[in-house]
């Protein structure tokens, strides 16, 4: 282990996620209970809707899409720039993804997306790429006129305000986060899902429980429901008092955490936006965003390479986000369309470190790294 490695990304953690989860601990509730409930009101509040508390990310997008009302062999339209798991999601419940390209700022686009899908699919997902929320009135818009649900897989951009202080300030229909280890703030594994419709908060919170009718309301007691009744298919996917310890400690300490990311987007672009003719950073200037990652988009790929050399030299981590689903052999079989700018972004871009624990001196070492390859 290299002890002067520079993270690409890492949780940022203290003592009081320690507390919070010790005080877990004692009082011997492991599982979903009245901790989870606890920081599921929090995120109520923050978020000024009502959210559902899962185990992942991809729960929660699974979970979305079957309250979508989305099964075998229905199409769902999504881009390729994306984990693959916003796409293992829609095939693992038997739906068949559609990847579409994005624009230059890796947010999905409508263009490519043609009269006879529109009416053939029964949802889109939209990705809220690196921390840059996506607008979304256009897309809404869209999708109600062609009566296609829409779920935005807002994995990276928890925390980011760029056009409402919260959801209940604007229209959606489905937004999922992620609170894995690396996201802006992280219960270790977990996610939640606010859906718009007061039936599709309903049907959320009883699937996450192996689809128990009302079992939520026992369990935020510490109890269980001993004569259940399922309606349709559930998932063991709610998240554990544990990890709900954990997001507790992690949403009082945001404010801090998030200022920090800001703080470090907003040097990297100041310095990158001198070398404006040779490379793009994909995140502007905005106080409402919070960056997730931290793509730059080089345009000579020589000189890209010539950047991964040097950071490996230097023992500083660094990402490509992300290899496009469309490319993954799984995946390959579902559409031929051609898709430019996905695989534009992903040749030529390279993602920097970003996480609270950053230091200055940290910042300015990639940062002369990275601009002397440009000397």
């Amino acid at each position: 282990m290299i002890n002067n490695k520079i993270r690409l990304s890492k949780s940022s953690l203290g003592i009081h996620e320690q507390l919070e989860v010790i005080k877990a601990l004692d009082s011997e509730y492991l599982g979903y209970g009245s901790v989870a409930k606890q920081f599921e009101d929090q995120l109520n509040s923050f978020l000024g809707t009502s959210a559902c508390v899962v185990n992942s990310g991809t729960s929660a997008l699974i979970l979305a899409l079957q309250v979508a009302n989305v099964s075998f062999e229905d199409i769902v339209i999504v881009p390729s720039l994306t984990y693959l798991a916003t796409a293992q999601a829609i095939t693992a419940l038997g739906a068949i993804p559609f990847f579409c390209d994005v624009d230059l700022n890796g947010h999905l686009s409508l263009d490519n997306i043609s009269e006879e899908l529109s009416h053939k699919a029964k949802a889109i997902i939209t990705v809220h790429y690196a921390g840059v929320e996506m607008e979304m009135t256009e897309v809404l818009k869209w999708a109600r006129k062609n009566d296609i649900r829409v779920i935005e897989d807002a994995a990276h951009s928890f925390g980011s305000t760029q056009y409402s202080s919260s959801l209940s300030k604007r229209d959606f229909d489905l937004v999922c986060y992620s609170f894995d280890g690396i996201k802006n703030i992280t219960t270790a594994e977990g996610g939640c899902i606010c859906a718009k419709s007061s039936e599709d908060q309903i049907r959320l919170q009883d699937i996450r429980l192996l689809g128990v009718k009302g079992d939520s309301s026992n369990r935020h007691l510490n109890t269980r429901t001993w004569e259940p009744n399922v309606t349709e298919q559930g998932w063991r996917a709610h998240l554990s008092n544990v990890n709900a310890a954990i997001g507790l400690a992690q949403l009082n300490r945001s404010s801090e955490m998030w200022s920090r990311r800001r703080k470090i987007g907003i040097s990297y672009f100041n310095k990158l936006i001198n070398l404006s003719d040779q490379l793009r950073p994909i995140i502007p200037i905005n106080e409402g965003i919070i960056p997730h990652i931290y793509p730059i988009i080089i345009y000579n790929l020589d000189l890209l390479d010539n950047i991964c050399i040097s950071f490996r030299e230097n023992f500083i981590e660094y990402g490509r986000h992300y290899y496009p689903c469309h490319k993954l052999d799984y995946f390959s079989k579902y559409n031929k369309t051609s898709l430019s700018n996905t695989n534009y972004i992903f040749d030529h871009s390279i993602s920097l470190p970003m996480h609270c624990d950053l230091t200055d001196k940290d910042i300015d070492n990639i940062l002369n790294i990275l601009t002397r390859e440009f000397r």
